[in-house]
């Protein structure tokens, strides 16, 4: 429903749309979003209503695709987004011969980059049951790089490719 917050008492003074839905006389739940984007919700339950409670908009920047440089490859749709000031780095990063190590992989633009250097180790497990840990920094100039590469289990075979797959915050 359209609602004039003149005439209908809202959580706004801005006219907006309510959304209901009565499970019963004495059960539901209303939305009112606002002209402006902003979101209220209460529920009903035994004949009572809550107050009304305004959440907080969910920001996502959307998957986002990193220019790898330095020889570096997209194995597996290697990606970035930010969701409430979280960025998570998911996908698969190839390299041509021994994997380099304090050589850039890619640059996280302004905006998705952590305040202070962040760094996640991961451990990967091979085929041939071979297994690494790789350590991965985050530098607050956007540098993603690659810290230490240890072997702990045998020697990998085949092509060199790392799964990412880790979180930090970013102001």
């Amino acid at each position: 429903y359209h609602i004039n917050s003149a005439v209908v008492p809202t959580p706004s003074a801005n006219n907006g749309t309510l959304i209901a839905n009565p499970l019963s006389a004495s059960f539901g739940t209303q939305i009112f979003i606002d002209l402006f984007g902003q979101l209220w919700y209460r529920a009903i339950s035994n004949g009572t209503w809550t107050g009304w409670s305004k959440t907080q908009p969910v920001l996502d920047s959307g998957y986002l695709s990193p220019t790898l440089i330095n020889g570096f490859f997209d194995q597996n749709t290697l990606r970035y987004r930010k969701i409430n000031g979280i960025v998570y780095i998911n996908g698969a990063i190839g390299f041509n011969g021994t994997w380099p190590v304090n050589t850039p992989m890619f640059y996280l633009p302004v905006g998705f980059r952590p305040s202070s250097p962040t760094a996640m180790s991961l451990y990967l497990l091979y085929p041939n049951l071979a297994s690494q840990l790789l350590q991965v920094g985050v530098n607050p100039d956007g540098t993603v790089t690659t810290l230490s590469v240890v072997n702990l289990v045998g020697t990998p075979t085949g092509s060199t490719n790392y799964s990412l797959g880790f979180a930090f915050p970013s102001p």
